[in-house]
């Protein structure tokens, strides 16, 4: 499939039903620079996915590398959106420490979480770099500390009647590596590109695995943005790429259209329309533990993301990954099978 065959798409930002009286949190709302000493409208998909859903009236709590750059975020959603109700979580997804205790805090002053949106990520980093916990940068930022803080969270998104987390992959899961879990923290066996495909890969299948350990009224899916002109290419290792591919990249509102929909949307994700509650209940189900792509379409999930001793194999060895940081920690209302 042509890499940008999605362009065109009819599904927008209108279609959302309102979100007052849901929270949301998401991670990684930064932009590359400020301009003027604000922040560019043209910066990020996490921005453009917490200024949607505060559009629709959720409160929006959100994430970033840097204090000074999310208080520009939390000052242009409220420019755009008067009246919206968005702050900071203090985190740094690079450090396990960190994650856990921001979202002890967040949980502590609020009960119930009705949308989790992982949408923070790093791409290319040119050579094997360690995260605080002794772990590899893309794989710690990209999945470890999204499962990690998934978990944190859980029970407040039990709370919720119809919990959704969205974790952001990319085409890039098909250069993921078989088996990538029993190497992952190699440096002997890093490479740029092949670690990202790996950490891409690894949402998409424990967003899969989630979803058969807990099925009932629980939206967990992972989605691929489009080929996105965000601050990714400046971390990646040939940023000369996104130069030559700026005129035909998607921007960041248009990249963040598959997250909220999937984070928001009710006519398909709920099948509203349906008359008959068996056929609804067979339709919800249909889009659990699914990968999309632009904008809001089903694709296919790969072999290793349907192979359940996969699934198990790669949930264990996250699971002992941080039992041996020092992060373990359990899943109430989950089971070990689908």
């Amino acid at each position: 499939m042509f890499p940008f065959s999605w362009f065109g798409s009819s599904w927008s930002y209108d279609q959302l039903p309102s979100l007052q009286g849901k929270t949301a949190l998401v991670t990684g709302v930064s932009y590359i620079a400020p301009i003027d000493g604000k922040v560019s409208a043209q910066q990020g998909i996490g921005l453009h996915t917490a200024l949607e859903l505060a559009r629709k009236g959720a409160s929006v709590f959100i994430t970033s590398r840097r204090p000074d750059n999310a208080a520009l975020v939390v000052e242009y959603i409220r420019r755009e959106v008067p009246g919206a109700e968005v702050a900071v979580v203090p985190m740094q997804l690079d450090d396990l420490q960190s994650v856990r205790d921001g979202a002890r805090a967040w949980a502590a002053d609020h009960r119930v979480l009705d949308i989790l949106v992982n949408n923070a990520g790093v791409m290319g980093v040119s050579t094997y770099k360690p995260s605080a916990n002794g772990i590899e940068s893309q794989m710690a930022i990209n999945y470890i500390a999204p499962f990690l803080l998934t978990r944190e969270l859980w029970p407040c998104l039990l709370r919720a009647p119809q919990p959704r987390v969205v974790t952001l992959s990319s085409r890039g899961h098909l250069m993921a590596r078989s088996k990538f879990w029993e190497f992952w923290n190699d440096p002997a066996r890093y490479s740029p590109y092949l670690a990202y495909g790996d950490t891409k890969r690894a949402v998409m299948m424990f967003a899969t695995e989630l979803t058969r350990r807990k099925a009932a009224e629980f939206f967990a899916n992972s989605c691929h943005p489009g080929i996105v002109d965000t601050s990714l290419f400046a971390t990646a290792q040939y940023a000369f790429a996104g130069r030559l591919l700026r005129p035909l990249l998607s921007t960041p509102s248009d990249g963040a259209k598959t997250s909220v929909f999937l984070a928001a949307d009710e006519t398909t994700m709920l099948a509203t329309d349906e008359p008959d509650p068996a056929k609804r209940e067979q339709k919800r189900r249909a889009h659990r533990g699914q990968y999309w792509e632009p904008y809001g379409k089903l694709a296919s999930l790969p072999g290793s993301a349907r192979d359940p001793e996969q699934l198990r194999a790669l949930w264990d060895a996250t699971e002992a990954l941080l039992a041996e940081k020092g992060f373990g920690g359990s899943w109430p209302g989950l089971t070990t099978e689908a």
